[in-house]
């Protein structure tokens, strides 16, 4: 149930990813977390893809998501596991059950 977000574009420039998706994941004001304590800490559904993202990619240190843009800093830059890992929970991030092909 849901669909899968389409991301658009990643750029990666050191330490940041930034993503573009096909549809917002927050208002345009967007929020910030430096933590996983920090996003288990609010209840809003930008702090709910932060919560999956600090548990799916190690050394994240900062998330921003603001309308269609999803901005991760992580220490040591990205490798490509860690770059997977993130596109993967933010695709799935509006999928509530894992389809056939995911199971």
């Amino acid at each position: 149930m849901g669909q899968k977000i389409q991301i658009a574009s990643v750029r990666i420039v050191g330490d940041i990813a930034s993503y573009t998706t096909d549809r917002n994941v927050s208002s345009q004001d967007g929020e910030t977390f430096a933590s996983l304590a920090d996003a288990e800490s609010s209840g809003t559904i930008p702090a709910r893809l932060a919560v999956r993202l600090f548990e799916a990619v190690d050394d994240i240190g900062h998330i921003f998501a603001g309308s269609n843009h999803i901005v991760i800093r992580r220490s040591g830059g990205w490798d490509d596991a860690a770059e997977s890992s993130a596109s993967a929970v933010i695709e799935s991030f509006y999928s509530h059950y894992a389809s056939a092909s995911q199971a």
